[in-house]
């Protein structure tokens, strides 16, 4: 009985990792046809292309040491969930917190 068990496992496992195969193949597949179709490459476009991402990580680098970036270094304006507001969130609201404050004055506790 295990031993059936384990071939349907055995036989499951070979189904997925065929498929992950297909799958890598055609991406590898994709990859060189797009460089088919570009063409040959020099010597002089091979060095230039070099050249390019050298400049261009060069360019990331001194943004990056001028904290200019482009990237994620932008602030979120913080909006209320419950009212909407920009400039503030749920927590630090101060109209719910004063609506919550009232409420607990207003309440009346029974205990039995």
């Amino acid at each position: 009985m295990a031993v059936i068990h384990e071939v349907v496992l055995l036989r499951t496992e070979v189904l997925v990792l065929r498929k992950a195969n297909k799958g890598l193949n055609k991406r590898r597949k994709a990859k060189k046809i797009r460089i088919r179709l570009r063409g040959s490459l020099t010597v002089q476009k091979v060095q230039d292309l070099l050249d390019q991402k050298a400049i261009g990580k060069q360019l990331v680098q001194e943004t990056r040491q001028n904290g200019s970036s482009t990237g994620g270094s932008r602030t979120k304006i913080r909006y209320c969930r419950v009212y909407g507001k920009p400039g503030h969130n749920a927590r630090t609201c101060k109209e719910a917190a004063e609506l919550s404050d009232s409420s607990i004055s207003d309440s009346v506790i029974v205990i039995s």
